[in-house]
């Protein structure tokens, strides 16, 4: 049987969605009780996925291939690796994801958009190029084209969640100060600092829901630190440009050592 892990940043609709298709496979998301926690390092990801022997999805093209091509040249393996492609459809995605002997043993539903994503596109798009309106399957078409903004904007708030919760550890926590939260702050930095160049839509979007993706980032913080709700501040004590500035580390300054 396919084990699959689901990196942190993914929209959680995969993970419901390869539920959905086959409710046999065993798929798991990290922060899930028995995955990786939240905030888990690439490196480590990898390692828990050889061991579990899990194929790991994510939304990760810019470090996880780095970090895979590390992890082969300690003569390492892993099961397998599908980083999903974010100018494609969650639905698409999936197909190109599944073998589709796993798809075909679970299918329940007749309409060709359920049973066979890629025939259906490829009907969509003659359908288009044919001008053949009355013809388009406008609801599921209409949600496809939704869903890639919508991922767009989930990978930017898990992202965000992730940097602020470790912030807030970073300055409430200090005498806990690793070189495993340096680096998250500096990956997950440095990664939403690039899907808003690769977005630079996002940015009102993001100034909007700041306060929200907060909340959650301090839910994060909490349940990491185990301290109280009350020793962080209820609106983000960080704006968007300190969040966001490269040598940004709230709190005490860290030791010399640490920083290197």
């Amino acid at each position: 049987m396919l084990k699959y892990l689901i990196d942190e940043n993914v929209d959680p609709t995969y993970t419901n969605q390869l539920r959905r298709v086959n409710p046999d496979l065993f798929v798991i998301a990290v922060g899930d009780i028995t995955a990786p926690p939240k905030g888990t390092l690439d490196p480590e990801i990898l390692l828990w996925c050889e061991n579990k022997g899990c194929i790991l999805v994510t939304n990760n093209r810019k470090s996880m291939p780095v970090h895979l091509a590390a992890h082969m040249a300690l003569n390492r393996h892993i099961p397998g690796i599908f980083i999903l492609n974010p100018k494609l459809s969650i639905g698409f995605n999936l197909f190109m994801q599944i073998p589709q002997t796993e798809l075909t043993a679970e299918r329940k539903r007749q309409s060709l958009y359920d049973t066979d994503f890629y025939a259906w596109i490829q009907e969509q798009a003659k359908l288009l190029k044919n001008q053949e309106w009355n013809q388009l399957d406008l609801p599921n078409l209409i949600e496809e084209i939704e869903s890639l903004g919508k991922q767009q904007r989930a990978e930017l708030r898990n992202r965000l969640r992730v940097l602020i919760g470790h912030l807030l550890k970073w300055d409430y926590q200090s005498e806990k100060r690793s070189r495993s939260w340096l680096m998250t702050i500096r990956i997950q930095r440095r990664d939403t600092q690039e899907l808003l160049e690769e977005n630079p839509s996002l940015k009102p979007y993001l100034e909007e829901t700041l306060q929200k993706i907060y909340e959650s980032g301090r839910d994060l913080a909490v349940g990491e630190t185990n301290l109280p709700l009350k020793t962080f501040p209820e609106n983000c004590p960080y704006t968007l440009a300190e969040i966001f500035r490269d040598g940004f580390y709230p709190g005490e300054p860290a030791a010399d050592e640490l920083m290197e």
